[in-house]
Formats: structure tokens, C-alpha cells, sequence
């Protein structure tokens, strides 16, 4: 308003100037010179018409402006609206995978790998390990199962030395205690007594003896079983070390168990394809063998939009390759916790499985980019807070109060800056900025 004390008097003179009577030399006045002049009046009067309405509109914005600069946030009803995108790619939830086999030392290296995504045929190789250990513990397998065969052989023919030995040993004594019961059968009359007590100590003599060989002979052979029994069970041990061996090298070459597609997985800490060369791990997915006829869309939640998503929502998801088609579909699982999204990366982020309402054989493929679009536009009225206001906990969440109070609140959804609470709030309450959020 200062701007008209200005401008008035610089106005007044143009419309004096303006209104004055042209004149000409007779002292008559000129028609078409007042003509001109009222033309210009209207012309000047319009010009500052605008200029006053212009003035004014700046002081009345500036003194709104100036009014509502700091105003208090609170809790209001209204309607939540909005959308969030995501990025993702196609999957095949029903796909075949393909896995390191379980070995004996656990890792593993990729020898050969066929092309990710290439089309095979049932029983087409598609992977191979190194076996270059493998081959090395079959040979020694052999080697160490031909020795054992040999020292079975030589420990059989040993015993069979000692059992006849020991055979000859029992006769000899069986031959000598007959020979003394013949002596100590005769009749003590018939003998000094000196004599007889000799045959007859000689008899006890034999029978001992007999007694010993007879008893030398079971042990050794049941030592002699007992040995063979042994080296029976390492050769065992060792045949069945070596099929092991040798079944590891076959299932190192890995073939297509369907016809189907190859995709290669990606590595779990890479952050990339599988390639040759990569050292893997016992039950780790190196290729899937999708099925086609049925498709899901994975994609990721940054922890910074946690809470705005929950299963059960529609979405619209769009291949990036057909921008022009929507597939629709729902969200069927959120992971409880958020993953970093690589390896030295400070962002988080949840997996949100997507069920499509149908698939496209023809236009998706497995690892096809996508982009979900998911409409967060709650059609009543609901009590809404800023989403600065809001920290989540593990048993719910709760609101920062104006006053320095919390309180502990049930949220539903949440958009990019508002959050729906059920339960735990009335509505024009005082809010505070949340210390761990950004306003």
C-alpha cells in the first residue's frame, strides 16, 4: 500500500494533461483531437486499474503468508490418496532349481556353465564342477582298494600256513598221548612202582600238551577270523568310499531335468550372474528352469516407506519391454525384515512377492524389469498424522505429542506423508517431530 502515495500524483497529472481541450487557431475546438485524448484516458485508466489490483494482491498474499508461516500440525480427518512405485522383475515361483550337489569337501567350482537362457532338451548337460580332486580321490581310492586286496590275499594265505602248522602241532600231540596211555595202561603188579608213576606222569604230561595244541588251534583261528573279518571291512570301507567318488564325479556334470528354459541365478554376495570360475557351496541355486505358464513379480520396499505396503493389496505391474500392457495383481508376502540391497550398500530394503492375476508366455521372461504401481487411495474418511510424527516399534508404533507426551497408536496405511491410525488418537491433537525421522 506505501506504492500509492507514489504513483497518485504522477496519475492525476496524466489525466489532467489528458483532459485539457485542444484548441485550434479560430479558438474552436478540434473533434478529433478529444477524440484521441478520451482514447488515451480509457487506455491510461485501464493500465492503472491492473496496477492497483496487482498491488493489492501482492500486500493480501503477503499478509496470508506472513499469518499462516508457522502453523501447528495435528491429527485431521480426511481421505488417504496417493500411489507408490516400485521397481522389480519377473520370477517363476514354480521354477526348477538347480543346485551344487552335496560333496564331501562342500565348495565347489564352475567349470562350465551353458548360456543363461538358452532352450534344452531333456537330458542336455547344462552344468559341470571341477573334478580334477575328485578324479585324484578315485585313483587313490583304486590304489588303496588294490593294496587292501593284496594284503587280504597274503594274510589268507598266511593263515592257511598256521592253520596246517597248527594242525601238525595237534597231531603230533594227539600221536604222543596215545603212546603214554599205552605205557600207563599196563598193570601197576606188572611194573616197579618206580616206572609205573613214570608212564603215568607221562600220560598227564601228553594230555596237557594235547590240551594246549587243541586250544592254540581255536584261538588262532578264531584270530585268523577275526583278522579276515577286519580287512573285510576295510575293503568294504574303501569300495564304498569309492563309489561315493565315483558317483560324486558323475552328479558334478549336471543335466537338464525337463525341457525348458536355463536362467542363471544371481550370486548371493555379488550382486551379479553366476559365471565360470565361482567358488559355490553345497546346496546353493546356480540356474532355475522356470515355468512359464505361471509368472510372479518380486520387487523391493525401501525401509523408508515401511508401513505402506500390506499382502492382500492390488497393484498394477508394467514390463518394461510392453510398456503399453498392465498386469494386474496382488501382493501376496512382505519380508519381516529389511536386507541390504548389496554388499557394502547402507540402503535396506523388504521383498514384496507379487501374484499375477494372469501371465503372458509369450511376452515375459524371467529377470524382465517392472515397474509396480500400487494406488494407496483409502475411499472413506480416516484419522490421519504426518508420517514425521510417526516411530515404529516391535509392538506397534507410537505418535510424538506437542507437549513432550507419546502416545502408543495402532496405524493402518500409509501414504508418502500421511498415515491412517486406528486406534489410540482423537482427532486436533498437538504434534511433534519424530527425533529419528526427517520432517
Amino acid at each position: 500500500m506505501s506504492v500509492l502515495p507514489r504513483v497518485a500524483p504522477r496519475v492525476f497529472r496524466i489525466f489532467s494533461f489528458c483532459a485539457a481541450k485542444p484548441i485550434n487557431s479560430s479558438g474552436r475546438v478540434h473533434v478529433e483531437s478529444v477524440k484521441m485524448k478520451l482514447l488515451r484516458i480509457a487506455l491510461i485508466s485501464a493500465v492503472f486499474f491492473g496496477l492497483f489490483i496487482s498491488l493489492m494482491a501482492g500486500a493480501g498474499s503477503k499478509a496470508d503468508t506472513f499469518v499462516d508461516s508457522d502453523p501447528v500440525s495435528r491429527s485431521f480427518r480426511g481421505k488417504l490418496e496417493g500411489r507408490l512405485l516400485l521397481t522389480g522383475e519377473v520370477y517363476s515361483p514354480d521354477a526348477t532349481e538347480i543346485r551344487v550337489p552335496k560333496t564331501q569337501g562342500g565348495q565347489l567350482q564352475l567349470r562350465w556353465m551353458i548360456e543363461d537362457g538358452a532352450e534344452v532338451r531333456v537330458g542336455e548337460k547344462v552344468l559341470e564342477f571341477d573334478s580334477t580332486s575328485f578324479l585324484e580321490a578315485v585313483e587313490k581310492k583304486k590304489i588303496e582298494l588294490d593294496g587292501a586286496l593284496r594284503d587280504l590275499a597274503q594274510q589268507s594265505a598266511q593263515a592257511e600256513a598256521d592253520r596246517i602248522d597248527a594242525k601238525l602241532r595237534l597231531e603230533r600231540a594227539r600221536v604222543k598221548h596215545e603212546k603214554a596211555g599205552v605205557w600207563a595202561g599196563i598193570p601197576e603188579k606188572l611194573l616197579s612202582k618206580k616206572d609205573y608213576q613214570q608212564y603215568q606222569m607221562s600220560l598227564h604230561r601228553a594230555k596237557v600238551e594235547l590240551d594246549k595244541a587243541r586250544a592254540a588251534r581255536d584261538t588262532q583261528k578264531k584270530s585268523q577270523e577275526l583278522d579276515v573279518e577286519i580287512a573285510g571291512v576295510k575293503i568294504r570301507a574303501i569300495r564304498r568310499e569309492l563309489q561315493l567318488a565315483e558317483k560324486a564325479v558323475k552328479e558334478l556334470v549336471i543335466c537338464a531335468p525337463e525341457a525348458g528354459v536355463i536362467t542363471v541365478a544371481d550370486h548371493p554376495w555379488e550382486g551379479r550372474k553366476f559365471k565360470v570360475g565361482d567358488t559355490v557351496w553345497a546346496g546353493l541355486t546356480v540356474m532355475r528352469m522356470p515355468k512359464l505358464d505361471r509368472m510372479a513379480v518380486q520387487a523391493r520396499l525401501f525401509d523408508v516407506d515401511d508401513g505402506r505396503l500390506e499382502p492382500g493389496m492390488k497393484v498394477g505391474c508394467v514390463l518394461d519391454t510392453w510398456p503399453e500392457e498392465v498386469f494386474r495383481g496382488q501382493i501376496r508376502k512382505i519380508t519381516p525384515i529389511a536386507q541390504e540391497v548389496g554388499p557394502f550398500s547402507m540402503r535396506r530394503a523388504f521383498d514384496v512377492d507379487i501374484d499375477l492375476e494372469r501371465s503372458d508366455p509369450e511376452k515375459m521372461r524371467p529377470g524382465m524389469s517392472v515397474r509396480v504401481e500400487v494406488p494407496q487411495s483409502v475411499p472413506d474418511t480416516h484419522l490421519l498424522v504426518p508420517r514425521w510424527a510417526v516411530e515404529r516399534t516391535e509392538q506397534g508404533a507410537r505418535i510424538f505429542l506437542q507437549d513432550g507426551d507419546q502416545r502408543e497408536v495402532e496405524l493402518g496405511p500409509c501414504s508418502a506423508q500421511l498415515c491412517i491410525v486406528k486406534k489410540g488418537l482423537k482427532e486436533g491433537v498437538a504434534l511433534a517431530d519424530n527425533p529419528g525421522a526427517r520432517r
